[in-house]
């Protein structure tokens, strides 16, 4: 694929009320930064998890909510049309340019009583003064973030750096990519995880290779 025919821009349905246009995000998404580039259907089963969902959009009221690996930033946009007060949306520097293209084309989109950051952030160099600039975080979300095993460590620290014991962490994993050690880690590091029952998310995503996953510090 050439670098001309690479990029696509792409339109998802968020916020659906009966006899009303839905509310969309439009996101380019370009192979040429690499994988985070694209969309993946764990990122689109989380938005829309939540757009149908209205306890957990009425939960995001007031919140921050911070994505991790944002790629082009689906989910983190995707839920600042939802009601948080803040949202960051966060990945590696080299998908940052991407994530500021697609916040600039959201722009309009997004209430003026939420406010959205692009960081650069790298889960094998984040620190705990990194973390507590950050903090307090209420929502941790993303997608396809588990798919390789040398990121579970790093992961799994920034989580516990992130995370309090009332933050909500949800996010959309790939059977094949994420293997049962990444939850054994995941439980080993003070976290305890369930999976979102099928019946609690749209039709088209029942009974596929990838879930979502809600995840909770434990309680000392």
């Amino acid at each position: 694929m050439s670098s001309t025919d690479a990029s696509e821009v792409v339109r998802i349905a968020v916020v659906q009320t009966p006899n009303e246009e839905p509310r969309c995000i439009e996101l380019e998404c370009n192979w040429n930064v690499g994988i985070g580039g694209s969309l993946w259907t764990s990122g689109r089963l989380l938005v829309d998890y939540m757009s149908r969902n209205a306890p957990e959009q009425h939960a995001l009221a007031g919140r921050t909510v911070l994505e991790l690996g944002s790629g082009t930033g689906l989910v983190g946009l995707a839920m600042s049309l939802l009601g948080p007060t803040r949202v960051i949306l966060t990945d590696l520097h080299s998908h940052v340019e991407s994530m500021e293209r697609n916040l600039a084309r959201n722009k309009s989109r997004i209430p003026s009583t939420t406010s959205v950051d692009v960081l650069a952030l790298d889960w094998h160099t984040f620190s705990a003064a990194d973390a507590a600039r950050l903090k307090p975080v209420n929502w941790i979300v993303g997608t396809d973030i588990a798919y390789l095993s040398e990121f579970y460590a790093p992961l799994l620290r920034t989580l516990t750096l992130l995370a309090d014991a009332d933050t909500r962490i949800l996010v959309g994993l790939g059977r094949h990519d994420t293997d049962m050690r990444f939850f054994r880690m995941l439980v080993d590091a003070g976290f305890e995880y369930y999976k979102i029952p099928d019946e609690e998310v749209g039709p088209d995503y029942r009974g596929k290779d990838f879930g979502l996953f809600d995840i909770r510090k434990r309680d000392p």
